[in-house]
This record gives C-alpha cells, structure tokens and sequence, in this order.
C-alpha cells in the first residue's frame, strides 16, 4: 500500500469550543415590530384577496396646457433656437454621424 493512504486525513481548520446549545424559543405568533402591535389574520389586517381584486381605474381630469408667451426680459428663452450661436447645439454633419455609428473606424468599407 502506499503511505498516503495510510495516513489519516487532518482537517487543516481547527473549531474551537464545542457544540452550541439551542435555547428553547417561543413559537407563539407575534407582531413584528415595526407593524404597530398588528397580527397577521386579524380583523384590523388587509386581506391578499381584497387587494388582488379589479379596480375600475380613476380617470384624472386633463389640465389645460399653459403657452408660454415670449416675455420682453433679457436671457428669458422659451426654444433652444432663440439662444445665442455658441450655446445652440452644433449641427453635426454626415462624416462625423458615419463616425460614431462605424465605432470611430477611419475606413469604412
């Protein structure tokens, strides 16, 4: 036989002390702590199917939308377009669009 199976395996992890001792413990029901005193099945408890039933939906009244006016005061814009030139977004042409979608790929075959 060889000398390694005659050897007896040593766990390299060593538990110190022994087994733990389960303490006894309350089976009886109680509320959750943060449930305010209230238990699961009682009277003041919502019932699953209460709220898994239909509901016909609200319908909201629509607002009516508000057109803003041009006002007289300066920097008071309403559109993108009545900006000056440097904060108005650049107007990017096909090259730089075929750059982006290709990846940055100089080549595009």
């Amino acid at each position: 036989m060889r000398s390694t199976q005659i050897l007896r395996h040593v766990p390299l992890i060593k538990f110190v002390g022994g087994k733990h001792q389960f303490l006894a413990s309350n089976n009886a029901i109680t509320a959750h702590p943060d449930s305010h005193g209230l238990l699961p099945g009682s009277a003041d408890a919502i019932k699953v199917s209460s709220l898994l039933k239909p509901k016909p939906a609200a319908r909201k009244p629509l607002k009516q939308v508000q057109i803003l006016k041009a006002s007289n005061k300066p920097f008071d814009f309403t559109s993108v377009a009545e900006l000056p030139k440097r904060f108005q977004s650049p107007i990017f042409e096909a090259i730089e669009i075929d750059a982006v979608n290709y990846g940055g790929a100089s080549t595009l075959i």
